[in-house]
């Protein structure tokens, strides 16, 4: 566990002060400062009785209270470019499912769980990450709601659905997410994703339609055939696993080239990984691989800080609390990341 009192003095207070002004009143802005600081104590109960057990100016917190979480999470994100921007960091996309028993909590739905990799009832997610200079931290987060939900008027009552919420794909929240930080000003050099995160061409397409360099996992590669077969060379070993570089062919933009990496697991060496990577044609393809193994690399980063925060953990079952409680945590785990940074 990240000890909190390792941190330099203030720096916390130095945290809470940057989103003070986003709760209008002094109420909301304290209870808010110690949500954040009872969740880096660990205070914060998960499971199904966590909401009773909180004292009830908390539980307003999350529901009723007046104050933006999207607000919020801007100011981490700049909090995040403060103490780690660079040009060539790296935004990683995660989904991730939390197995749900019951039908109440939002979002929950018979669904592909990515983390457990079966179908089962889940809440999913996706979290947006910035990694430079060997940090990381969460920059953007959204709930994903199956069309069941989006089109069953009393659940989405019962969970506080607003009315304008339309269905969205995982693409077009993962798309939504990345335009957010390209609009904010963000110094980044790549996008990249495992699991689900890139499957989808149509993400791929809209990034390479604004010059963004990217690296995902493929499920099932293919590069069409005027493909440099004699590319194939080995990059070496990274994250538990033996790179390659299969192939590469132009792009359609005109210095710019499409590759193909395999991974192969040292501890499953028959079931070789595939990554599809867009970039400038002089890219070193070791950089590649680097970039291709962020996402795997920045869940184990921040493993340690997101286990003792709770940030999934937390049995919150109406749709603002979700955005509020996962925000509140995102502050906590920025600053046992990056705290020290400053």
């Amino acid at each position: 566990m990240t000890a909190v009192a390792d941190r330099p003095a203030g720096a916390l207070d130095d945290l809470l002060a940057r989103f003070a002004s986003r709760f209008g009143r002094v109420e909301p802005r304290r209870n808010a400062a110690t949500y954040v600081r009872w969740l880096l104590e660990g205070r914060i109960p998960a499971g199904a009785t966590a909401a009773a057990a909180l004292p009830n100016r908390l539980n307003k917190l999350l529901t009723t209270a007046r104050w933006d979480a999207d607000a919020v999470r801007d100011d981490l994100r700049g909090y995040a470019v403060e103490t780690l921007g660079r040009t060539d960091a790296v935004l990683t996309v995660d989904q991730v499912g939390i197995t749900k028993r019951g039908s109440q909590s939002v979002g929950v739905h018979r669904q592909y769980n990515p983390v457990t990799e079966r179908f089962e009832s889940c809440q999913l997610s996706i979290f947006l990450a910035y990694a430079a200079g060997g940090g990381a931290t969460l920059v953007d987060r959204d709930l994903y709601l199956p069309a069941a939900w989006i089109e069953d008027p009393q659940r989405r009552a019962a969970a506080g659905v607003p009315d304008a919420v339309a269905y969205t794909g995982l693409t077009t929240l993962t798309q939504t997410m990345i335009e957010r930080t390209m609009a904010a000003g963000v110094p980044f050099g790549w996008v990249a994703g495992d699991g689900d995160a890139g499957q989808d061409p149509a993400l791929r397409q809209w990034l390479r339609a604004r010059r963004v360099r990217y690296a995902f996992a493929a499920a099932h590669p293919h590069l069409p055939p005027n493909t440099d077969s004699a590319a194939a060379f080995v990059l070496g070993s990274l994250g538990g696993g033996r790179w390659s570089a299969v192939a590469r062919r132009p792009a359609a933009e005109p210095g710019w080239m499409h590759w193909l990496l395999a991974r192969t697991p040292e501890d499953r060496p028959g079931r070789p990984e595939f990554h599809v990577c867009y970039c400038p044609g002089g890219t070193e393809p070791l950089r590649l691989a680097e970039v291709a193994d962020t996402p795997r690399a920045v869940r184990e980063a921040l493993r340690p800080a997101t286990e003792q925060i709770g940030l999934t953990r937390y049995e919150v079952r109406q749709y603002q609390a979700w955005y509020r409680h996962v925000t509140l945590a995102m502050a906590a785990q920025a600053y046992l990341v990056a705290g020290g940074r400053g």
